[in-house]
């Protein structure tokens, strides 16, 4: 015959030992990991492409002025590639140009609502035939 206190133990040790549910529990767990990972390369993914767009849009803007000396002309082609929520500042020193292109870059929607400040830059030299002769 057994004990009465090994009696009592057993349900006590088999509960312990029991592990069902432990493998869903574990599951939602790492899936919540896994889908903020996601979310975080997502959102990585598209910052570097707007900063990309943005650069492109300085360099954009850069060409334009080195070849007609336009400023609004090459906002307007700066502003396609970039898109329409750019601000460019071109400015001149002598024969060499200035872009100076920003940008404002949000993530996570009515939720989150983070933005995140972008900045590019270009330079480059005016074609000789658009630099100004002195008096």
């Amino acid at each position: 015959m057994v004990p009465e206190t090994e009696q009592r133990a057993r349900p006590l040790r088999r509960a312990l030992r029991a592990d069902s549910g432990a493998a869903t529990a574990e599951t939602a767990v790492v899936l919540i990991a896994v889908f903020a990972l996601l979310a975080l390369i997502v959102s990585l993914g598209g910052l570097f492409v707007s900063h990309a767009r943005l650069s492109e849009g300085a360099r954009t803007a850069a060409r334009e002025m080195m070849i007609s000396a336009d400023p609004q002309g090459a906002i307007a082609k700066a502003k396609v590639v970039s898109g329409d929520g750019a601000s460019f500042d071109i400015s001149t020193s002598g024969d060499w140009v200035t872009v100076n292109a920003h940008a404002t870059w949000r993530v996570g929607g009515p939720i989150l609502g983070m933005t995140f400040p972008l900045e590019a830059s270009a330079h480059t030299r005016l074609e000789p035939h658009l630099v100004r002769s002195g008096p």
